[in-house]
């Protein structure tokens, strides 16, 4: 089950709180609004209702079905303006929360709902009736045109009439291995080639399928990638991230390294992070801090 820790300090004058304090329709304050994790639309804020019914602290579990809000109560509405309770120190209330969001499989269920593949192209790797050849490393692969230009504008664009590559009905790739090019155009074709890949492997993917705009590539690269993030090889998967484009998985490694960051775990090879988003993670670990002033 994927965990995501938060905190956020959420900072309220004692004059906005004296204006509430007689409000008859329950006033409430809230903080800005903050996402919960990368890549989701959640989002988290602090709700006070200072006319509900110094130091003060709560545990509580709650599971989040659908928009919703939870809380305590923590003191009534004379409590929070009685000076010895220290409540309100300089003026100010401060409200801190940290916690943890936990998702329940969310992926299962969308492979379940929405499955990506509907057609099976498997029985026609190497099946005959090939009209379309490309040439990696001094050798040659037999594919159909009808299958790459599904998949690759790239691909398509070649296919049209009056083309170089259409009149010879072949295309040389020299900047990618045989066995790169093997391993994508089968990904084409619906094969599973996410077995014990190395990380070169899967960058060289990733760029194959950035250079070629080969989305279902991309996609199953970047997630079989995502499943594989540890604190040993997070580093080695940035590397990924930059040379393939890889923008859904950026957000799983930020994610990730936030996680990380937050549970002090320690992670190999930190110091080779690019600055910038190794800022972006700290400032993600760190707590939100929203005012009204």
């Amino acid at each position: 089950m994927p965990k995501y820790p938060f905190a956020l300090e959420f900072t309220v004058s004692e004059k906005r709180l004296i204006a509430l304090k007689n409000f008859i329709n329950n006033g409430v304050l809230e903080s800005d609004l903050f996402i919960a994790f990368p890549d989701s639309g959640t989002k988290y804020f602090i709700r006070i209702f200072p006319n509900g019914d110094a130091n003060w602290s709560a545990k509580f579990d709650a599971v989040f079905v659908k928009s919703t809000g939870w809380g305590a109560t923590c003191c009534t509405t004379d409590e929070l303006f009685d000076s010895s309770k220290n409540f309100i120190a300089d003026g100010k209330l401060i409200v801190k929360i940290e916690g943890i969001f936990k998702i329940e499989n969310p992926e299962a269920t969308r492979k379940i709902l929405k499955p990506k593949r509907k057609l099976h192209l498997q029985d026609l790797w190497k099946s005959g009736f090939e009209d379309f050849t490309i040439d990696a490393d001094g050798k040659e692969l037999q594919v159909h045109k009808n299958v790459l230009a599904a998949v690759s504008p790239v691909f398509n664009a070649m296919f049209k009439p009056h083309t170089k590559e259409a009149i010879e009905s072949k295309v040389v790739i020299p900047d990618f291995s045989y066995d790169i090019v093997e391993k994508a155009l089968k990904d084409c074709y619906h094969h599973n080639i996410l077995t014990d890949l190395s990380t070169d492997e899967s960058s060289l993917l990733l760029k194959f399928a950035d250079k070629y705009n080969i989305t279902i590539l991309k996609d199953n690269i970047e997630e079989y990638l995502a499943d594989k993030l540890s604190v040993s090889n997070l580093c080695e998967i940035s590397n990924c991230v930059i040379e393939g484009n890889a923008l859904k998985l950026q957000n799983k490694r930020m994610g990730f390294l936030t996680k990380c960051l937050t549970m002090k775990y320690a992670i190999k090879n930190l110091e080779i992070l690019d600055h910038m988003f190794l800022v972006a993670a700290i400032t993600n670990s760190s707590y939100h801090q929203s005012q009204t002033l």
